[in-house]
């Protein structure tokens, strides 16, 4: 027999099934268990060029509908013009997808997310600017940004410039 439940509070949750129908059933009809949740990572998605179109939309494929439900993440998606460093507070992770460029409060937010333990994944793509990365991500991205190649759709091979 199979047991199906979706426990709501993280931590420790015990429990116990008794088989029978009987309340002076004996002891040896009753099974203990304990089911240890975690809690779910809560996760920012930053789309640095949000679209109604999949194929040029930065984060189509990163959207909550991409992870399983069996993974413990609690997502939200922000574009980026409309991301405060209140929501970089709330978030254990930031994934910046195609973002150019973001305020100094959001920075400021992103170095102390690090600072507290958060992680921070970087895909650039065209709005990434090498010359302004720097500024904008320097004190948080664990590399320099010298240029950005970009597939080309018909082909997939890099521009030749």
């Amino acid at each position: 027999m199979r047991f199906r439940h979706v426990f709501d509070t993280p931590g420790d949750n015990p429990g116990s099934i008794v088989v029978g129908s009987d309340d002076s059933a004996k002891s040896d009809c009753t099974a203990y268990f304990n089911a240890r949740t975690i809690p779910r990572i809560p996760v920012l998605l930053v789309n640095g060029k949000p679209s109604a179109n999949p194929q040029t939309d930065a984060a189509f494929f990163l959207g909550r509908r991409s992870f399983p439900r069996s993974i413990a993440i609690r997502g939200e998606d922000s574009p980026v013009d409309q991301v405060t460093s209140a929501n970089v507070t709330a978030a254990k992770v930031v994934i910046l997808a195609n973002v150019g460029h973001v305020s100094a409060q959001v920075s400021d937010a992103l170095e102390a997310l690090l600072e507290r333990g958060g992680g921070i994944l970087f895909l650039p793509g065209d709005q990434a600017n090498p010359d302004t990365f720097k500024t904008d991500f320097g004190r948080v991205a664990p590399f320099a940004l010298r240029k950005v190649l970009l597939a080309h759709p018909a082909n997939g091979e890099p521009p030749s410039h």
